[in-house]
């Protein structure tokens, strides 16, 4: 079992360990124990974004107090194709998009670009047949974004047992920018393009939705 295997690790006195897809119940309890006392755990799992892993951790019997006293920080990414430098294309920004981009839920963007309605930045898009360097595709190599909750605030949330929402406010207020609002930035700087951030995200949301509909079955 998880737990066995644990076990037999920790009898080589590790400085830290590392696990990956996260899924089993009492082996995330007691990786949270043993971050209480004083080891470094570093774990990842299937989750929408940085405050729903929280969320699941707590799903696997974690107790909220504690992890808030151990939580360093939970951090979320998204892969994206990047735009081929040699052959991408610019192309305006279309009139949906502009209005969310100045709209209170891209306020950070807007006021770090100081972007108003005359001088919105124009976005890039792939081109139709690519080059020898994209091979065709218009993209090249990938990157990530990233949302990363983590601050005392957080934490106080956490302890608080606050529901969601409230969590995804006091992660704000400790600085945390959402994963939109920074794949966001990277259309505007023509690293990538609004299409493949529409697909990456999408997809995630199918990927959610999936999940959700597993469980209540």
């Amino acid at each position: 079992t998880p737990l066995d295997a644990l076990t037999a690790v920790l009898r080589e006195y590790p400085r830290a360990i590392v696990t990956r897809d996260l899924r089993d119940r009492a082996l995330a309890v007691e990786l949270v124990r043993l971050a209480a006392d004083d080891k470094l755990v570093i774990v990842s799992m299937k989750a929408a974004d940085a405050v729903d892993a929280v969320a699941r951790l707590e799903a696997c019997g974690v107790p909220p107090d504690q992890l808030a006293r151990t939580l360093v920080g939970s951090l979320a990414q998204r892969l994206v194709r990047k735009l081929c430098p040699k052959c991408r294309e610019e192309t305006p920004m279309p009139a949906v998009v502009a209005l969310r981009f100045l709209g209170e839920q891209s306020g950070e963007v807007q006021a770090r670009l100081k972007a108003t309605p005359e001088n919105l930045p124009r976005l890039w898009k792939p081109s139709a047949h690519g080059c020898r360097l994209c091979r065709g595709t218009g993209y090249l190599g990938r990157t990530a974004v990233f949302e990363l909750a983590s601050g005392s605030t957080f934490r106080q949330a956490i302890a608080a047992k606050v529901v969601p929402k409230i969590l995804r406010q006091a992660a704000a207020k400790d600085g945390m920018q959402p994963m939109r609002e920074a794949g966001m930035t990277l259309v505007v700087e023509g690293v990538t393009s609004l299409e493949e951030m529409q697909r990456v995200f999408s997809a995630a949301a199918t990927a959610q939705a999936e999940t959700a509909e597993a469980r209540a079955k």
